[in-house]
């Protein structure tokens, strides 16, 4: 009982904690193939080809802004999933193009997987 009304053992107590000096990394993007993706798995690269896109529709987000998204499908030799494509992007792609989507997330709506583009996102045609 003494050691722990010392003030100077729990101070040094407190200051000989061994703390990791090793700094935090963000793993980097792994490419996946489409039956691999789980719901909640962020930061993904995926390869894949536009195999429908459907019309755009008109949708008020939560924020109160309208905009255009079209949920067109993709798929490897593996599996397809919907990918959500926003206003401008949505014209910029074709069925049967190859796309190179970098930095995604999976998100879940309406019970089915969708890839979603974020901030730091990139999905471009890959030139055959």
């Amino acid at each position: 009982m003494e050691l722990l009304e010392d003030p100077d053992f729990s101070k040094n107590l407190v200051l000989n904690i061994p703390i990791s000096n090793y700094p935090k990394i963000n793993p980097l993007p792994r490419k996946r193939r489409i039956d691999e993706l789980r719901f909640g798995m962020k930061r993904i690269n995926v390869v894949a080809k536009i195999i429908e896109i459907p019309p755009k529709r008109l949708v008020t987000t939560e924020f109160g802004n309208q905009l255009y998204v079209s949920n067109v499908r993709i798929a490897d030799g593996t599996g397809s999933i919907r990918l959500s494509l926003w206003n401008g992007q949505i014209e910029k792609f074709h069925v049967g193009d190859e796309v190179k989507i970098e930095n995604c997330f999976v998100a879940c709506f309406a019970g089915e997987l969708q890839l979603r583009i974020g901030r730091n996102s990139t999905i471009s045609v890959i030139e055959s």
